[in-house]
């Protein structure tokens, strides 16, 4: 019975042999692959923050200013100027001048004040779907955790009941280029062990129970 690889062994013993005594050909093997690496790492950045926005601020109150810096710190919009009316607003979202418009109706402070709802309206650029995601993600986050600290003020509360406060631990930053190309601060098996006691994790410990 024939054996299907037969000599396949030799075959490759012979290949390694050719690349290893061509220099040229061990140096297209192992270089190009490497400077991708370290290229793609740092030029592939997926991270949305600091997105061109347009402000139309028609209340022109302390609250309105406060909700406009709230979208601001969270660093993913970067308010790029101001406009006068929505056809501006959408007409220069169209030419590419910002790509997040924020819109605050005259009456919002009042309206806060009067307990009903307050609207304001975010329009985005939906021709990036990584863009428009972020923008709506993080717009919701704003105006839901704004409701939330209103509500809470109205019933006696300084703060909210619950705040969640994650930890990010080996990319803080959530960088997107520290997935793809590796760091020399990157915490392996050796340093993970100090970097649980540095943020105040101590060596997990057994309790027997009687």
């Amino acid at each position: 019975m024939r054996r299907p690889f037969r000599g396949f062994t030799a075959i490759l013993y012979k290949e390694f042999l050719v690349v290893f005594r061509d220099p040229l050909t061990l140096f297209f093997m192992f270089f190009p692959p490497l400077i991708q690496l370290v290229a793609f790492g740092f030029a592939l950045d997926t991270d949305v923050k600091h997105m061109a926005t347009l402000v139309l601020d028609e209340d022109r109150t302390t609250e309105s200013r406060e909700l406009i810096n709230q979208f601001v710190n969270t660093q993913t919009f970067r308010v790029v100027g101001e406009v006068h009316s929505v056809a501006e607003l959408a007409a220069a979202i169209r030419r590419g001048q910002a790509y997040v418009g924020i819109q605050i109706p005259p009456g919002f402070t009042r309206d806060l004040e009067a307990g009903r709802t307050a609207h304001v309206q975010v329009v985005i650029d939906g021709s990036n779907s990584s863009i428009a995601s972020s923008a709506l993600n993080t717009a919701l986050n704003v105006g839901f955790r704004t409701s939330m600290l209103r509500l809470a003020a109205r019933t006696g509360l300084r703060d909210l009941p619950v705040e969640v406060r994650p930890q990010m631990l080996f990319n803080p930053e959530m960088r997107s280029p520290n997935f793809l190309c590796a760091r020399r601060d990157w915490p392996g098996p050796a340093n993970r062990h100090h970097v649980r006691h540095r943020h105040g994790a101590g060596p997990r410990t057994r309790t027997r129970h009687p």
